[in-house]
């Protein structure tokens, strides 16, 4: 019996322009109205899930920016990680011949050290809550500690960008793709699926109590946590391999596995 929900913002419970369809939105509280716990995991940060939240009615466990925080639904912060030495800094620096734009997050914020139009347009695009540090990079690791990186950008710069961040920092850093056009680096064993799993021990569920959906790259480490997993049709053939079903919409997903 699935005790638990666990899904994707972006591209899954998220439509365009941050809006959920009013068939999921139904489905979704039909599930806390009959005490399946709810929970979100995304790439975003907590702030913008506790706005889902209120917006829904219901109450959600949240598991921000890939897994670096874990809020229940009763406002408690249950895991949090960062960085924990200068990789960021010097990442950064090392991401100025690509063709790419990086943004840092901490818990509630996500910065870049100045406004130009081409992040102007990639906040536009992404739908981002962005502050203006303009001495981030001197503050790195001394007031400013960072839990993700995103990068920005085609799709073979970043994964040229990886390639060399793999190589100078084996070990200290993971990283996948989380948008079309954008890659997540994370400090490392940071994911959804390993904060998940501290969910579950909170709950004292099992894994095959829990039923996950998503989409993305940053999504399989969940899926492959349980059986009941789900993957929107519109994700990519390395994504749509994990998951158990494929359909296309959480209200499929939520109809399908309440009505065996």
């Amino acid at each position: 019996m699935i005790k638990l929900f666990v899904s994707d913002l972006d591209h899954t419970l998220w439509l365009t322009h941050k809006t959920i369809n009013p068939q999921d939105r139904k489905a979704v509280q039909s599930l806390s109205q009959n005490n399946i716990a709810l929970c979100l995991a995304s790439g975003r940060m907590n702030k913008e899930m506790n706005d889902v939240m209120h917006e829904l009615g219901v109450p959600l466990h949240r598991i921000s920016q890939n897994g670096a925080f874990l809020h229940t639904a009763e406002q408690k912060c249950l895991y949090r990680a960062s960085f924990q030495d200068d990789i960021v800094h010097k990442m950064y620096h090392l991401a100025h011949p690509f063709d790419i734009h990086g943004f840092i997050s901490v818990e509630d914020h996500m910065y870049i050290p100045e406004r130009t139009q081409t992040l102007n347009d990639i906040i536009q695009e992404m739908q981002l809550i962005v502050d203006v540090h303009p001495t981030l990079l001197t503050e790195l690791g001394r007031t400013v500690y960072p839990s993700k990186v995103s990068f920005f950008g085609p799709v073979d710069q970043l994964k040229a960008f990886e390639q060399l961040i793999q190589g100078q920092f084996p070990g200290l850093t993971d990283s996948f793709m989380s948008d079309t056009h954008c890659m997540d680096f994370m400090p490392p064993h940071i994911s959804k699926g390993n904060t998940l799993q501290r969910l579950l021990q909170h709950l004292d569920l099992k894994a095959d109590e829990v039923a996950c959906i998503g989409d993305s790259h940053n999504d399989i480490s969940m899926l492959r946590l349980t059986p009941h997993s789900y993957v929107m049709a519109s994700a990519s053939p390395e994504v749509l391999q994990v998951g158990q079903y494929i359909v296309n919409s959480v209200s499929d997903a939520i109809e399908h596995f309440t009505s065996k």
